[in-house]
């Protein structure tokens, strides 16, 4: 391994902060809105709203949701973990990462630290993704083979970039700040099981944990230069193995080839792998009743399976909200009933009437599904009479090749603000600044952000 590696890669990502093209500046702002206004719904509806409790002194920072500031530190801890927290939050569906939940709040932190203005934030943003996305890439799936959520586990390389693009920092301390990120990867897929709210915290944790490293870079720590190769390196401890090459490969056309326009934005407030079994659902109940529905069959690609599917007695009668976000059965047995999925579905007790559709259905593994390139469901519906009727859904809505328009986000985003009170003034101002006055500063945007939600 070349000992050039980190500060070569480094030079790369800041040659394609000053050179983003105008399509990824435009997926970046909006990914941010929508990731923000998660957020600010996450203050109020998620699973992890306690965790605006936390003190850590004051700072120039948002809080999401109030009208409270604090430290770097703090905000992207706390603002990652609301974002992540109602499971609505973007993902690039092939590398399975959640950028903006880690991402955002570093990037918003360091911005109001800095003072700097929205354009400059943006294009961090978006490196960060790039990172992001070609560390998934270079080991798909294998993070989460092992239990690992990659998310989190791998953002916390991509916070310390943005940290350090946003900062000024050189190429010296820019690589020393992710050799260091190496020693905070974590994050694990358990919580996953029983809707711990740890979840949430974890892109929260990586966050913070980014700012950390190139904070703990500026005053002379240092880390290991092989952090992602050999035995002891990011891939082959985090996956099993060694794909240091392929991450070299991936990273060669950071600034040329950009990803993030083809990160998917999520429609319903779960499990983005349960989504095209909600899309499935939808159309097959569109001229069914429910008492004639007998069985419902789901095709679930394999690696799914640990996460929504198994334990399957657990899955079809989740106790908690947050669980149900990851419950197969649960989730599209509402489909059915309710012929929706909203933030309401995942309020107040769980629903007999869902929990009793719940156990009509059943599942089979699916070894040839093409996931994780596509998020695809196959569902079999059989009906009183004996007859059987199917839907296929070859990839869920959002994603690169059925992506949502600008206005959809749009709409999401001002339906998350609605949904916690916000003015319709105030609303329209914050997503204005965001995609329209490109040349503000971050201390107008703060200022829109400065509300206490009753």
């Amino acid at each position: 391994m070349s000992m050039t590696f980190l500060p070569g890669l480094v030079s790369r990502l800041l040659n394609a902060r000053d050179n983003v093209p105008d399509a990824a500046m435009k997926s970046a702002r909006m990914h941010f809105l929508d990731a923000l206004c998660v957020g600010v719904a996450g203050s109020q509806f998620g699973s992890a709203t306690d965790i605006v409790r936390l003190d850590y002194g004051p700072g120039p920072c948002s809080v999401l949701g109030s009208d409270r500031t604090t430290t770097p530190q703090a905000a992207a801890l706390i603002n990652g973990s609301l974002i992540h927290s109602l499971e609505y939050d973007d993902t690039h569906t092939e590398s399975v990462v959640h950028g903006s939940s880690v991402l955002a709040p570093v990037a918003l932190a360091i911005a109001q630290q800095r003072s700097t203005d929205l354009n400059t934030m943006m294009a961090a943003f978006a490196v960060g993704w790039e990172l992001l996305i070609r560390l998934g890439l270079s080991d798909p799936g294998g993070l989460q083979r092992r239990g690992f959520q990659v998310t989190p586990a791998a953002g916390v390389f991509a916070a310390a970039a943005v940290s350090c693009l946003l900062s000024g920092d050189d190429v010296e301390k820019s690589a020393r700040a992710l050799s260091i990120a190496g020693s905070m990867a974590s994050g694990t897929l358990a919580p996953a099981k029983r809707g711990d709210s740890t979840k949430a915290v974890q892109p929260g944790w990586a966050a913070h944990s980014g700012i950390m490293a190139a904070e703990l870079a500026r005053v002379g720590i240092t880390g290991p230069d092989d952090v992602f190769h050999g035995s002891m390196g990011f891939f082959s401890l985090y996956g099993g193995v060694d794909r240091s090459r392929d991450f070299e490969q991936m990273i060669e056309d950071i600034g040329t080839i950009w990803h993030l326009p083809d990160a998917a934005f999520k429609m319903f407030p779960c499990c983005h792998y349960i989504h095209p079994f909600i899309e499935a659902a939808q159309l097959l109940k569109s001229d069914i009743a429910d008492s004639e529905i007998t069985r419902v069959h789901c095709h679930v690609p394999e690696a799914v399976v640990p996460v929504v599917a198994e334990p399957w007695d657990q899955r079809v009668a989740p106790q908690t909200t947050q669980e149900a976000r990851w419950s197969l059965p649960y989730v599209v047995a509402t489909a059915f009933v309710d012929e929706k999925v909203d933030l309401e579905t995942f309020r107040g007790e769980m629903r007999d009437d869902i929990i009793t559709f719940a156990q009509h259905i059943d599942y089979e593994t699916w070894c040839d599904s093409g996931f994780p390139r596509v998020f695809p469901a196959k569902v079999e519906v059989t009906l009183s009479d004996g007859s059987v009727r199917s839907c296929f859904i070859e990839d869920v809505l959002g994603n690169r090749d059925r992506p949502f328009t600008e206005e959809d986000v749009k709409v999401k985003a001002r339906a998350n603000l609605t949904s916690v009170g916000l003015s319709s003034h105030r609303i329209d101002s914050i997503v204005g600044l965001l995609t329209v006055d490109r040349g503000k500063s971050i201390q107008e945007f703060s200022k829109l952000l400065e509300v206490q939600i009753e």
